[in-house]
């Protein structure tokens, strides 16, 4: 075979990986954009955030909330505060960039899997399997919800393919120091991937290049946070710690754990994909192949299979997070299929016949229909249908609190609420206290047990909270709350306002018999009916 020949059978073409990037583009860009604003809501918040800052230098919620570290990516913090700083483009602008931004990154991520695994089998098979894996449903899911996991994947595939390709260890250390600023729990997992390199592997300059890197990294982000916020960990991982994110008993901690087994397998499902074709269709002697296979592991196999550990771990003992399937461990996806194939060269390589490669699309497209986040096309389908957690949702419980502000003849309104994200997006005139902890430095480090306390001093002028919130907080059994507050229903949400901020417009109100009003928004939840059936409220005060 010539030269020629050989580079165009084992280099994957310019042309192929531009079509495969515009593919997983498109199809990326048309799911956001059916999406909209109705993504989850905690990726608002990180846009809030950077929205105030780009705009005020402050980092916070909004100008008149408090500075804290209520984010869970510094890297998607400041390049969505960059975009901002740009061309300010408010609320629906902002969350356009971010699915967009998300988009681009799934399909350069594409392109870098197919790079790795282009040289490994023939490059339809290749094409095939990167494009696939990139819009499965977990990777549909954080781009339309405009967050950060699939750039921490896109880092971890480059940071594969320069080892892969023996690049300098100042590039590999460079871009180690970044994984920490994408995840703060991303740097176990690039750590353990070196201490595979050095023990297994036994490159000890590689090894001390990628964890050398994600140590300095992960110093100078703690650096910076202990400078910015007096804390070593961010705000969100303090809150998580709490009720009702960590249940508080070991069963509880078992179950979480068990729903990660779940994530697991469901991100772990297109490799084992691939391997099960791999075998069906090779020729080879199992000897041989099992030879072979021994023969693959090499410096990129080594370091991918200690981070995969690693992600599994840190996540059993972590247990599942609040979000949609397979979104903490999202990175295997590809990494996982980056190890098969490379380790069963021999098999994956006949995956460019047609019956193959077409099984192996229907078989990720089933994966990739399972995962997508429901709820997110049931709200853009039928808004208001259910309790949707969204930034278009929060966006009008925002407007309600601005409207009760206006009403008020306020100039600012503090606002004690869970829903911060779109609320906070939308209405920089509202000054939030988060009940969800997350955005609460104060709250996120003492827990619920002051909140009495908390609410004395604070003294917010509007309380809004329901279902899990007021179950984990207690806060209806409070004297501060039961004394101080009274409800009060705004364009159909309620909420429970300051008893001397409603005494100052009772004459404005419309009053309606609470029975009347539980059809609002944050009514219904039992906890909540519980204590407004205790508190036998009559009227209540309303504006439509």
């Amino acid at each position: 075979m010539s030269s020629s020949t050989a580079t165009a059978t084992t280099t994957p073409k310019l042309a192929t990986s531009t079509l495969l990037f515009a593919a997983v583009l498109a199809v990326h860009t048309a799911v956001s954009r059916f999406i909209g604003n109705n993504g989850w809501d905690d990726g608002a918040i990180t846009l809030a955030f950077a929205r105030t800052f780009s705009e005020t230098g402050h980092i916070a919620l909004t100008p008149l909330s408090e500075q804290v570290e209520g984010f869970s990516s510094v890297a998607w913090f400041l390049w969505i505060s960059v975009a901002n700083l740009a061309l300010p483009i408010g609320f629906d602008g902002l969350i356009a960039a971010a699915q967009l931004s998300a988009s681009a990154l799934a399909a350069f991520g594409a392109v870098v899997l197919y790079k790795l695994i282009g040289s490994s089998t023939n490059h339809p098979a290749a094409a095939v399997v990167s494009g696939m894996l990139f819009i499965s449903g977990a990777f549909l899911n954080e781009t339309s919800n405009g967050m950060e996991m699939t750039l921490l994947t896109v880092a971890a595939l480059i940071l594969v393919r320069l080892i892969q390709t023996e690049s300098s260890l100042t590039a590999v250390a460079s871009l180690a120091a970044i994984v920490p600023i994408i995840r703060l729990e991303a740097t176990a997992y690039v750590v353990a991937g070196a201490a595979a390199v050095f023990i297994i592997g036994r490159n000890r300059r590689l090894a001390a290049a990628i964890a050398g890197g994600a140590v300095l990294g992960l110093v100078v982000v703690t650096l910076l946070r202990l400078a910015l916020f007096e804390d070593l960990i961010p705000n969100t991982i303090v809150a998580k710690q709490s009720a009702p994110y960590s249940p508080g008993t070991l069963s509880g901690r078992v179950s979480l754990s068990i729903g990660v087994v779940k994530e697991l397998a469901y991100v772990l499902a297109p490799a084992l994909i691939l391997a099960v074709l791999a075998a069906a269709t090779t020729k080879m002697p199992r000897m041989e192949w099992v030879r072979k296979a021994r023969k693959s592991v090499t410096l990129p196999v080594i370091f991918t299979i200690g981070y995969t550990v690693a992600v599994a771990g840190v996540n059993l003992a972590m247990g599942r997070n609040w979000g949609y399937l397979g979104r903490m461990e999202l990175s295997l996806i590809p990494l996982a299929a980056f190890v098969v194939v490379a380790m069963t060269t021999g098999g994956i390589g006949r995956l460019g016949r047609n019956t193959a490669t077409a099984l192996a699309a229907v078989a990720y497209f089933a994966v990739a229909v399972y995962g997508v986040d429901r709820a997110n096309v049931h709200e853009r389908l039928d808004p208001g249908a259910t309790l949707a957690v969204t930034p278009a949702e929060y966006r009008e419980t925002g407007q309600a609190f601005d409207a009760f502000r206006q009403i008020a003849l306020l100039d600012t309104v503090t606002v004690l609420s869970p829903d911060v994200g779109g609320s906070a997006l939308c209405c920089e005139s509202l000054e939030i206290l988060d009940l969800g902890l997350l955005t609460n430095r104060e709250l996120a480090h003492s827990g619920y047990g002051p909140i009495g306390s908390y609410i004395e001093s604070h003294r917010p002028d509007i309380i809004e909270t329901h279902g899990d919130w007021s179950r984990a907080s207690r806060i209806y059994t409070t004297a501060a709350f039961r004394e101080g507050y009274k409800p009060v229903s705004v364009h159909g949400i309620w909420m429970y306002a300051r008893s001397d901020v409603l005494q100052s417009i009772t004459s404005a109100c419309e009053y309606t018999s609470a029975g009347n009003l539980v059809g609002d928004r944050y009514r219904g939840g039992s906890i909540d009916e519980q204590f407004i059936s205790s508190a036998g409220f009559g009227e209540v005060c309303t504006f439509q």
